[in-house]
């Protein structure tokens, strides 16, 4: 029995040491200068069409191409596409 009060005794000492620990580290954070990093970042909004902010390129001729169809085609070249890719 006295081995039991020997354990409650020692866990509420070591409670009351970290209650101790916990508001001593509470001050300290507390007291700790805080520092903020800002980091500057420039802020870019895609334009009507585009699915994303791009940086203008020095190609414009070649972006606007590039959103065309490569070919209208007719049928003649549908079919021979369909067959290579085996529809």
């Amino acid at each position: 029995m006295s081995t039991k009060h020997n354990e409650e005794d020692t866990n509420n000492e070591q409670k009351k040491i970290w209650n101790e620990e916990a508001e001593q580290l509470k001050k300290d954070l507390a007291n700790k200068k805080k520092t903020v990093q800002r980091r500057e970042v420039p802020i870019r909004v895609a334009k009507p069409g585009q699915a994303y902010a791009e940086k203008p390129t020095s190609h414009q001729s070649s972006s606007k191409s590039s959103s065309k169809p490569i070919n209208k085609g007719n049928s003649a070249s549908d079919d021979l596409l369909r067959k290579q890719l085996g529809l």
